[in-house]
């Protein structure tokens, strides 16, 4: 568990650089009950949560490039690679659609965690078998915490996009992003177990 935060401020960091601009975006009282970014948030959580923990951790720290060690990313999510680059189609198709409506691309970090935290609120989230309560400080302070990251992923997904022209290092990209946000969501788990422990 040691990697699961490690290189998550840098991460955060330069996707705030590559998308820390902020223009008016049309519509954005909407975008939280949105039927596609609830199903690609749904999808995101989803997608980590069938992950091999000891897995992420390993690879967080991994030197080789992606493409050179692409098993294991996917053996990480219990997936292969045909079943990932269907759910990369579908949960590219909805940030394009969202990004249309939306304006996504001139939204800070910071922005998007907002309607992120107001959609995450809408999803039941189950922890050992118990679906958690966002009445309590740790439901609450989980919450904010898995939209923060989601909200990164989403941009980092998007920063992807381009990428994805040329095959293996579209699909490289998106695991990287899916391992860093798995860690972090990871990372808010044990918090929040620690949280209720006390």
């Amino acid at each position: 568990m040691k990697n699961f935060k490690k290189n998550l401020t840098t991460f955060g960091i330069v996707i705030m650089l590559l998308f820390g601009f902020s223009a008016q975006a049309q519509d954005l009282s909407k975008l939280s009950t949105d039927e596609n970014f609830i199903n690609f948030l749904k999808d995101e959580l989803k997608f980590s949560e069938n992950a091999n923990m000891e897995l992420v951790d390993e690879l967080v720290g991994e030197q080789k490039t992606i493409e050179d060690n692409l098993d294991s990313y996917l053996k990480a999510f219990n997936t292969n690679k045909s079943q990932y680059i269907a759910h990369l189609e579908t949960q590219r198709k909805r940030i394009q659609i969202i990004n249309k409506l939306f304006n996504i691309e001139s939204l800070k970090t910071n922005e998007l965690s907002y309607y992120t935290h107001e959609s995450i609120l809408q999803i039941a989230i189950v922890h050992d078998g118990v679906t958690v309560s966002y009445g309590n400080n740790c439901g609450a302070r989980l919450a904010l915490a898995i939209a923060e990251h989601t909200a990164i992923a989403y941009l980092a997904h998007q920063a992807c996009l381009p990428l994805d022209l040329f095959g293996a290092p579209g699909v490289g990209c998106h695991l990287a992003v899916a391992v860093i946000q798995t860690a972090a969501g990871i990372g808010a788990v044990l918090d929040y177990n620690e949280c209720m422990d006390k």
